[in-house]
């Protein structure tokens, strides 16, 4: 250690990366967490060759643990440099890549592809996802019956889902400064892309005709029963279109959840902005900062609650000051309150 503490800061800042970056191995473990009638299973193997898996069945906790843990070290002062070393690498934080797989409408399984030195400010997540295996077909179920029960409520959860895996493998792996609560609870994601893939069962795509002619939500999700061969699996446009839908929206598909608000507001305050593929072609970009100065005082008051003693215009002058601010304060882009007022005096 004392040749360690020797050698030129930015060179102790390699190896500090290297090491980190090395992910010796670990046994696996596995955690069971009962929520209301079911479970969460969650196994992990932090080695080389078998990336993490979630199961999540049901309802239950959502739990997350990271791919490898912080190197902790015993000597205080080497400590101190650690801690120090993993905050300055990199400067303008790195791009992550993430693959997630929908497998038989059971729960999410994602697998860290690409994890770069540890940073609070990332600029860029590339997720990849796909659904996996055959759908059970009775009419009950849906594709997205399994998010709904765990308070995910649909697609437009999606991009709170992305944000809150990077946050629990950042966070988790890093160790906050001293008397620095901002950095122990903020981490920035300053673009987000989202690549609805292909499944690898092509054969038991629905024809495309499908989508216009019997509706891609209703006959799917709903319509479905014992036997039918016409509708195994979800196409990647389907997704898409059902995530799209909800996050221009306005996130409408929050606006009456307990806990959505605030999952809203962690997304419009810590996310600068979302762009959607279907199989690697552009499909659409949303700018949160956009989406804030678009959203009407009548839109805004149905997600989220009223506070008492203030009418709405005053309360969603107050929210988008708010948001304005921390959005400045988080490093994204942001528009001035002064800029809004127009936009939202013709749109009240």
């Amino acid at each position: 250690m004392a040749s360690l503490l020797s050698l030129p800061r930015e060179l102790r800042d390699e190896i500090l990366g290297l090491v980190l970056l090395s992910r010796p191995r670990a046994h696996g473990t596995s955690e069971v967490a009962f929520g209301e009638g079911a479970e969460t299973l969650v196994n992990s193997c932090p080695s080389k060759e078998k990336a993490e898996d979630i199961f999540l069945n049901h309802t239950g906790s959502l739990k997350f643990v990271p791919a490898f843990s912080a190197l902790l070290l015993t000597n205080w002062q080497l400590h101190e440099e650690t801690k120090d070393a993993l905050h300055r690498i990199p400067a303008n934080g790195l791009e992550y890549e993430l693959e997630i797989e929908f497998r038989e409408e059971r729960g999410f399984y994602f697998t860290w592809k690409s994890i770069p030195k540890l940073s609070r400010f990332v600029k860029c997540l590339r997720v990849s996802l796909r659904t996996s295996g055959v759908l059970e077909p009775p009419a009950s179920t849906s594709v997205w019956s399994t998010a709904q029960h765990l308070e995910l409520q649909g697609p437009p959860a999606l991009i709170w889902l992305c944000y809150d895996i990077l946050q629990r493998l950042v966070r988790l792996n890093t160790t906050p400064r001293l008397g620095d609560d901002r950095n122990d609870s903020i981490v920035t994601l300053n673009h987000l892309e989202i690549d609805f893939a292909m499944p690898k069962e092509t054969h038991l795509l629905p024809p495309i005709e499908i989508l216009a002619g019997h509706g891609f939500r209703g006959r799917h999700t709903q319509g479905r029963y014992c036997g039918d061969s016409e509708f195994k699996i979800v196409r990647p446009e389907w997704m898409y279109t059902l995530v799209h839908t909800n996050v221009t929206g306005s996130f409408e598909g929050w606006r009456r959840l307990h806990r959505g608000a605030e999952r809203q507001r962690i997304v419009l305050e810590c996310v600068g902005g979302v762009c959607m593929t279907v199989g690697g072609r552009l499909k659409a970009k949303v700018e949160f900062a956009q989406l804030v100065a678009s959203m009407s005082t009548t839109s805004w008051l149905e997600n989220w609650y009223e506070m008492a003693g203030f009418d709405r215009s005053t309360q969603h002058r107050m929210w988008t000051k708010r948001t304005y601010a921390k959005r400045q304060f988080n490093g994204l882009s942001a528009k001035r309150p002064s800029s809004l007022r127009n936009c939202l005096l013709s749109q009240d």
